[in-house]
């Protein structure tokens, strides 16, 4: 959350000077883990524990997300 407020203040500053924005890499990322978490509810409320299994396509995009803003800031 931090690191996204953060690319808030730099984009309304004019500072923002990566390849990819921070406000993109991280808001997408948060956006991604919380419907993540709001799927997995849902899955595990429709389909008792087998639904934990659908979490996982959520996550595996967190990762992404989270992987490529890591390599972007290098």
């Amino acid at each position: 959350l931090r690191q996204f407020i953060t690319g808030i203040v730099r984009k309304m500053q004019g500072k923002d000077d990566g390849k990819v924005s921070r406000v993109h890499a991280f808001g997408l990322t948060l956006l991604s883990f919380h419907v993540g978490a709001a799927a997995a509810y849902i899955a595990v409320m429709l389909m008792q524990m087998e639904g934990i299994w659908i979490a996982l396509v959520p996550i595996a995009v967190a990762f992404a997300l989270s992987f490529r803003a890591l390599r972007c800031k290098e």
